[in-house]
């Protein structure tokens, strides 16, 4: 089903991250690998994907990702949290950059909800959102809460970036 794009958005964090990027489509992502601040370690095929989502919201958005490896300079942090109080993922807003994180499973792969809430994470910050109706799944948005398999970003997801990015 296809999810309309005032369905899915935040303009308002899209904004923000576009400012706090220095309005110049180059976004720094620091990648919490080692599990610094309370949060846990990310095993490599965690930082693969999130390295591979950051790429697909590339071309998707037109912004520019760009790992940095020191977190004050990063305008998205993304974290792997032991506990998002049954939340697959969870992102908040502060002065300046944004804090995302998924709820990392307890064994050493990478399953599909990882990679859901991953994206999920990732998709917060560039103005994606959870849908305003329950009867949504995994196949109409990679934001929906009704997980029915990994599908990634959906024609949905894609034309709602579109549209607030173009």
């Amino acid at each position: 089903m296809f999810v309309p794009p005032d369905a899915i958005t935040s303009p308002s964090w899209a904004r923000s991250l576009w400012n706090f990027s220095g309005r110049d489509g180059s976004v720094n992502v620091w990648i919490n690998a080692e599990g610094k601040f309370g949060e846990l370690p990310m095993i490599r095929r965690e930082v693969s994907f999130i390295r591979r989502t950051m790429r697909r919201l590339d071309r998707i958005t037109g912004l520019s990702f760009r790992e940095t490896s020191n977190p004050n300079r990063s305008d998205i942090e993304i974290s792997a949290a032991a506990n998002l109080d049954g939340s697959t993922a969870s992102a908040y807003r502060n002065r300046g950059w944004f804090a995302a994180f998924w709820q990392a499973d307890s064994d050493t792969g990478l399953t599909q909800r990882e990679k859901w809430g991953i994206s999920m994470a990732l998709g917060y910050p560039v103005g994606l959102n959870n849908p305003v109706s329950p009867n949504f799944n995994t196949r109409d948005t990679v934001m929906a809460d009704r997980f029915r398999g990994f599908y990634g970003y959906t024609r949905s997801d894609v034309f709602a970036l579109q549209w607030l990015w173009d």
